[in-house]
């Protein structure tokens, strides 16, 4: 069966069934999705060794470009550097994608916050600093503030006596 590829050049049809690429095994053919290019792109449904399943395109099982979910990389942060930390977060594996209203996906990871919180974070919140802790931190900091409000007032209140 000849299928059409990029720019209209036909190639052969290749059967991934039952194909196990990296951390992917491949279970059966998913519906193609096509392009705003026009271009058709072959899908397959395929679960990860961790039990994650997902629709990977074709192209990306036979270069090598996806082999796994994500949970290879998970594995290699805590093998490489087990103390990987955002803030007090520190991750502790791959979690699901978060998946927007509008399809979007956003890569999280599953963190553990120092006051022992587990929670799945955004990635992007971990990489640009916007999520520190479960909020163990703001409420420490806002503490604080108020012990020293507290302590000023006291001081104000002994100085005009």
């Amino acid at each position: 069966m000849l299928e059409h590829g990029h720019r209209g050049h036909s190639r052969k049809f290749i059967d991934l069934t039952g194909a196990k690429i990296g951390r992917w095994e491949v279970q059966d053919r998913a519906p193609s999705i096509i392009e705003k290019s026009g271009n058709r792109r072959t899908m397959w449904n395929c679960v990860c060794r961790c039990g994650y399943r997902m629709e990977v395109r074709a192209e990306y099982l036979t270069t090598g470009r996806s082999l796994s979910c994500g949970c290879y990389r998970s594995d290699v942060l805590r093998g490489t550097r087990k103390s990987k930390k955002y803030g007090r977060w520190k991750v502790l594996g791959k979690a699901l994608d978060h998946i927007t209203p509008s399809g979007r996906r956003h890569k999280q990871w599953t963190c553990r916050c120092t006051c022992g919180v587990e929670k799945d974070v955004l990635e992007t919140n971990l990489r640009q600093g916007l999520s520190q802790s479960c909020g163990c931190l703001r409420r420490e900091i806002l503490a604080e503030a108020r012990r020293q409000a507290k302590l000023k007032r006291q001081e104000m209140t002994q100085c005009g006596n």
